[in-house]
């Protein structure tokens, strides 16, 4: 008798596995018969991971992340302290890099120190936190043109070498060069100024350098000096994501003030190692974000001079601590400030110069914020009311019958982005503007909310509708062979919608799927390109009555929307586009552009286009094979009533009872017929059952039901 035969290993591997399956089910209750579920271990699994992987992380910081803040913390520490003993004469590591001659011989030239000011008649103003902006020039320094200081700007950079300047300046176009924005914040924050000079402020902030190209631009972090008597500023700039070196502020000011001005950076120095203790301490990951590549790494130096205003010291410094500090006192209306300034990059051979750049100073801005929030609020009560009345008056399913959902769709996005913006930057800027702000986006979130329900209810009144109409077309096919016409021949020799009827003929709802694989993948394409965004919501508020006029053509039905709720909506929707893009002194500081007039042009249009479907009908302008629903003549051509008859009348309303009554003097010749074709015809209406109405008088019992109130035969639009 042959022994059994051995089993591998693997069988026998898959052997136990399988047995100590079995026993687990046993152990469990569950008998070798039941159906194996999901096991709830990998489920406890994936939601650990979720919640360690979502979660702050307390305290416990990952070591990499704990080692580089505590590594930036030895080197603020190092820092100040070789600062603090440069500054007491000691022995120290750290040394001030001196500017060279050539440079300060250059800024001298550019921007030239204005003598002292009679400051009974000019002043110059001492917080000038705030925004200034102003058209740029760059010159470029290796090679300049038609300047007279070639010269001067040759030796700056004559110990440059050329390609090390290309490779600095990285992919950023800096020929396209338009405009340059200040951001300017003083004092800055958590600084405790009690112990420095008060006559240097420090501040911080940004640079924006704008392309010509829309929505292009660049940004470097501001680090300086303010000296608010004679009004000139020098800071340092870097590419964001790289430090600003503070320490060496004092080598841009002059001789005299380099010790002052060393004396006010230790402030500095300390609450920067003070919020990065804090970090430290509240287990943030902050400096564990990787900063992007900056488009290039030239560095900047500031020089700016502010110009004086014509107002005696005593009335701006009245103003400036009446803004600062409100009691109701009347003061001055003072002009805005206008900064000159030069920014100078050394290692990559050019100059930025700006003239009579116009600030707005913050409390200015915050009134100005606070107004939009306030006009924005008043223009959506508005559309909320308008929106509210339409929805009323098409409140039975003849009526939503008419509507397009696709307009309201399209406001329902426009109200999306909106609402996103005003909470978003009400939020983050954590002013005195954030709760103005929050009401217009509350408002815009209502009208998203109620618009989506009113597109999903016209869609579940109209597809019914749309499925028994290709339901009736498949039928008389069967028995009449009717010619194609243009848009059938677009829709059935396309192949994207070849592949739709396909989707269609599989999935019998497949525009949710559609629309959701578009919308997302828009909305990521949108998320980080601004210039698509403003492009994709342009195309909307191009196309926001479009739907509806075609949807009216195409099934012949007038007045689907009132006048009142189409101009209203019109206007109240256009505010927003022309205040940001048509208005130079928007709160965002967006550029006026040309094409946001085409746009409104575009909109206003599509109005005039469906006041003349009310006039002369809602197809006047389209071919009649492109119509879903073959028109009726609903005003024909009818006998005049006999001249001796005691009452000119065509007959009794079949809704009202009243008479239908013709003008009098309508009664023979060629121009009287001419007047009835053109003027009576509108005020009688004759159904295909024959019976009589007064237009008005069907239009409205349209509204409520689509079949004839006599015969209760169905009737085509009117």
């Amino acid at each position: 008798m042959s022994s059994p035969a051995t089993p591998s290993p693997q069988e026998q591997a898959r052997a136990d596995h399988a047995e100590a399956l079995r026993r687990m089910e046993e152990a469990m209750g569950r008998g070798p018969a039941t159906a194996t579920p999901r096991s709830s271990l990998s489920s406890f699994i994936l939601l650990t991971f979720f919640f360690f992987f979502f979660s702050g992380g307390g305290n416990d910081l990952p070591m990499p992340a704990h080692t580089q803040l505590h590594d930036s913390l030895k080197s603020l520490l190092y820092q100040q302290s070789n600062f603090t003993a440069w500054i007491n004469g000691s022995e120290s590591n750290f040394s001030l890099i001196q500017q060279p001659p050539a440079v300060t011989h250059l800024i001298q030239i550019l921007l030239p120190t204005l003598p002292p000011l009679d400051t009974s008649l000019f002043s110059y103003s001492h917080n000038v936190t705030g925004y200034f902006e102003s058209p740029v020039t760059i010159h470029n320094l290796t090679d300049p043109f038609n300047v007279t200081w070639s010269a001067e700007a040759q030796d700056v950079v004559k110990s440059i070498n050329a390609s090390d300047i290309i490779g600095r300046l990285g992919t950023w176009n800096w020929s396209a060069v338009s405009n340059l924005g200040i951001t300017i914040k003083e004092p800055m924050p958590q600084v405790n100024f009690e112990a420095s000079d008060p006559d240097i402020v420090m501040f911080n902030g940004e640079v924006t350098i704008e392309s010509e190209t829309e929505f292009q631009y660049v940004k470097f972090d501001l680090e300086g000096v303010h000296f608010p008597k004679n009004g000139t500023f020098y800071a340092f700039a870097e590419p964001q994501g790289r430090k600003v070196e503070t320490r060496q502020i004092p080598s841009l000011v002059p001789e005299g003030a380099q010790n002052a001005t060393a004396q006010a950076i230790v402030p500095i120095l300390e609450s920067k190692i003070e919020r990065l203790r804090n970090i430290i301490a509240s287990g943030a990951t902050e400096l564990t974000n990787e900063e992007p590549a900056p488009e290039t790494t030239c560095s900047l130096k500031l020089y700016g001079q502010l110009q004086p205003a014509p107002l005696p010291q005593y009335l701006l410094e009245n103003l400036e601590a009446e803004v600062e500090n409100p009691t109701g006192a009347s003061t001055i209306s003072a002009p805005p400030p206008l900064l000159d300034a030069i920014l100078l990059s050394e290692d990559c051979g050019f100059l930025l110069e700006i003239r009579e750049a116009k600030g707005m100073k913050a409390a200015r801005f915050w009134r100005k914020m606070t107004t939009y929030a306030g006009s924005s609020f008043i223009i959506y009560c508005a559309l909320l009311a308008l929106f509210v009345k339409h929805t009323k008056e098409t409140a039975t399913p003849a009526a939503v019958s008419r509507v397009s959902r696709w307009s309201f769709i399209i406001q329902a996005g426009a109200d999306a982005f909106s609402f996103v913006a005003h909470v978003s930057y009400g939020i983050l800027t954590d002013s005195q503007a954030s709760l103005p702000l929050l009401a217009p986006g509350f408002l815009a979130c209502i009208m998203l909310i109620n618009q989506a329900q009113y597109a999903i209810q016209i869609r579940a009144v109209q597809d019914p509708e749309e499925t028994a109409l290709a339901a009736l077309a498949a039928r008389t096919a069967g028995t009449e062979q009717r010619p194609e016409t243009f848009m059938q021949s677009v829709f059935r020799q396309s192949v994207l919608f070849g592949w739709v009827n396909e989707l269609r003929r599989v999935d019998p709802n497949p525009k949710f799927w559609i629309m959701l694989t578009i919308g997302l993948g828009l909305f990521l394409k949108v998320l980080f390109h601004p210039a698509l965004l403003f492009t994709i919501m342009g195309l909307l508020y191009t196309l926001l009555w479009v739907p509806q006029i075609i949807r009216s053509a195409r099934r012949n039905t007038m007045r689907a929307m009132s006048l009142q709720y189409v101009i209203g909506t019109t206007i109240g929707r256009a505010f927003f586009p022309l205040y940001f893009f048509a208005c130079p002194q928007n709160i965002l500081g967006v550029h006026t552009t040309w094409w946001v007039w085409t746009l409104m042009g575009a909109v206003f249009l599509q109005v005039v286009v469906m006041v003349l479907q009310d006039i002369f009908g809602p197809s006047f302008f389209m071919p009649t094979s492109w119509l879903t629903t073959p028109p009726y003549d609903y005003h024909p051509v009818m006998p005049l009533p006999d001249i001796e008859a005691p009452e000119q009348s065509l007959g009794d309303c079949a809704i009202c009872m009243d008479a239908i009554l013709v003008h009098p003097e309508i009664s023979s010749g060629e121009k009287a017929g001419l007047l009835m074709a053109a003027a009576e015809r509108r005020t009688y209406s004759l159904a295909p059952c024959n019976h009589l109405f007064h237009t008005h008088c069907l239009e409205q019992w349209l509204g409520v039901k689509n079949i004839c109130p006599q015969c209760r035969r169905l009737l085509p639009p009117l």
